[in-house]
């Protein structure tokens, strides 16, 4: 038995789906509102007899694995992971090399996971701390908690005197990015001291670094990071999201702010869509984890150097990936740890977000002179670069536009420009390819005949009994190759059960048991003779409309024939055009 046969043999997928939404029964079914896009009714189906999830309003569906994947914004292997530790099943390495990998992660786990504990109980040991937590930065027992924020203690070896007594090695404890080790030095020292320390933790919620902020304001550096580690790569991590996550699917959106302080007490005022990185140092990979939960991503730096480049930076990145990008401007000496004291004003300022490129052309018309020829040229170099990254022509004509306006100039002399320094300074593109994102799923209407096809199949696959309808249809008669194959199944297994046919079918098993539970939940109230009477209808309308089909195809072929002179081939359609035309088809 495979890793995944293992945990879904161990998981209910109504445990799994129903951790995440709540589920209403519905007969032999559970429902709810989708997740994945608005409704006003519930369409979303779990059948745990079936093992599987779908929606009816947007065709999404699939296992446990799938809505893990969705619903977190995750990859198979992550997903894979954390429903093996759910299901308690002890993932088989892929190679020794893995193996190594996986024992190494796991160790050092551990000792984060350890480390946590102890920063998290000696704050509320440390009584100056805590005080610092709770008085001045106003922090409650429940933001503490939920962050598990600690604080690590003024002391050279505190931590790794404990750690080493829980038996951790040196070694692991510099692995970790905890400790530190002198030239010369046989010990080791705490790389934190008189810090309240902040887990960092990856999108599971298990920490892999810390950030440690000083107490005393004449203390340098004002935070301390964790180094670069085999658990911890700032490139990729995201600080807050595991917990932000719930909040950026229900708002649709993620406010990306600079400080971790800044995400706690966003999230204590109930403002928690918001997440942050490594102070503005954002990379492809960040967006693109952030781009599977939203389209809709926020930036809220600050008005500064570092933050202005962070946008543009973001703006050329965003390029490559399905997002809508924006800024949130903070009011003249506000920061978003301030705004969050007043819930309702940091809301405001958040929903008043601007286009990211609306905000490049307004904030640099402040920094250049623009009623003289030196400031319009300064400022349309600067502009040009960033709208020239614009992957979409409509957009890039709108800011060209724009960009003229302010320059009191013609949207032909800025594309003049666009040209001119597209040739001397080509910019660059992103590396990374992009990734659809699993944010909201749009509702697109399918074809008639589709859906047809997805009826009669969904009638048979619960049905056995009436797949007498099958016998004058052939897997011609059906569009989607998916449905060719489970049409040619059907007719080979007989009355053979719903789960024998998905056996037969394992690429389109989870696909089967959608179709099944479609047929279950549309045609369960029909008394069967009423069943009967449905499919042989709507058997004879699919041959119908997949005549019309091919007799279309047929009347296209003939015409080329004709054209090209090809009698041979103008023969063989016509024979096969009258062969449909004797067929009944009214």
């Amino acid at each position: 038995m495979t890793d995944v046969e293992q945990i879904k043999e161990r998981l209910d997928v109504a445990e799994v789906v129903g951790s995440y939404i709540q589920l209403k029964p519905a007969g032999r079914n559970l429902k709810a509102p989708c997740p994945f896009h608005n409704e006003k009714s519930a369409s979303f189906m779990v059948s745990p007899e079936k093992g599987i999830w779908h929606c009816f309003g947007c065709s999404e569906g699939g296992d446990i694995f799938k809505f893990v994947m969705k619903y977190e914004g995750i990859e198979f292997r992550q997903a894979l992971e954390k429903l093996a530790r759910q299901a308690g099943v002890s993932l088989k390495p892929r190679s020794s090399e893995d193996a190594k990998a996986k024992k190494q992660q796991e160790d050092l786990l551990r000792v984060m996971e350890l480390a946590t504990q102890y920063y998290h109980a000696s704050l509320a040991k440390n009584r100056g701390a805590l005080e610092y937590a709770v008085k001045q930065r106003k922090l409650t027992k429940p933001t503490i908690k939920d962050f598990e924020i600690g604080y690590a203690p003024d002391d050279w070896n505190a931590l790794t005197n404990f750690l080493e007594k829980k038996g951790i090695s040196q070694a692991q404890l510099k692995q970790a990015g905890l400790a530190g080790q002198k030239a010369g030095k046989s010990t080791v020292y705490d790389l934190f001291r008189a810090r309240l320390m902040f887990p960092i933790c990856d999108d599971q919620g298990r920490t892999v670094g810390f950030t440690g902020r000083v107490l005393a304001p004449e203390q340098e550096p004002k935070y301390l990071n964790s180094p670069q580690t085999p658990l911890y790569d700032k490139s990729r991590v995201i600080f807050g999201l595991h917990l932000a996550k719930p909040a950026i699917r229900e708002q649709d959106e993620v406010v990306i702010v600079e400080g971790n302080m800044d995400v706690v007490s966003s999230h204590q005022a109930g403002v928690r869509q918001v997440v942050a990185m490594s102070g503005t140092a954002m990379t492809a990979d960040q967006l693109k984890t952030l781009s599977r939960l939203t389209r809709n991503i926020k930036l809220c730096f600050d008005a500064d150097a570092a933050g202005l480049k962070a946008t543009e930076r973001a703006i050329e990145l965003s390029q490559k990936l399905p997002i809508n990008l924006s800024v949130v401007e903070l009011p003249s000496g506000s920061d978003p740890d301030d705004l969050a004291q007043r819930p309702a004003e940091w809301k405001q300022v958040i929903a008043r977000s601007k286009p990211a490129m609306d905000y490049l052309l307004d904030r640099l018309a402040d920094e250049y002179d623009l009623s003289t020829a030196q400031g319009k040229r300064q400022y349309s170099d600067h502009l040009v670069t960033s709208i020239r990254r614009l992957a979409d022509p409509v957009e890039q004509d709108h800011y060209v536009k724009r960009l003229a306006d302010k320059l009191d100039s013609s949207p032909d002399v800025i594309q003049r420009k666009l040209s001119q320094t597209a040739k001397t300074a080509p910019i660059a593109p992103v590396a990374e390819p992009p990734r659809p994102a699993a944010t909201q799923t749009v509702p697109v209407a399918k074809p008639a005949k589709l859906l047809l096809e997805e009826s009669v199949l969904a009638l048979n696959l619960c049905y056995p009994e009436l797949r007498l309808s099958l016998e004058d249809l052939t897997p011609a008669h059906f569009s989607d190759p998916d449905h060719q194959l489970i049409v040619e199944t059907l007719q080979r297994v007989g009355n053979a059960d719903l789960e024998t046919v998905a056996a037969r079918l394992p690429n389109q098993a989870d696909y089967v048991k959608i179709l099944a539970l479609r047929g279950e939940e549309e045609y369960g109230s029909f008394a069967p003779a009423d069943r009967s009477l449905e499919v042989f209808e709507l058997a004879r309308r699919l041959q119908i409309a997949s005549n019309k089909d091919t007799k279309t195809k047929l009347s296209r072929k003939l015409r080329e024939a004709q054209d090209k002179g090809d009698q041979q081939l103008v023969h063989t359609l016509l024979t096969q055009y009258q062969a449909l035309l004797g067929e009944h088809d009214s």
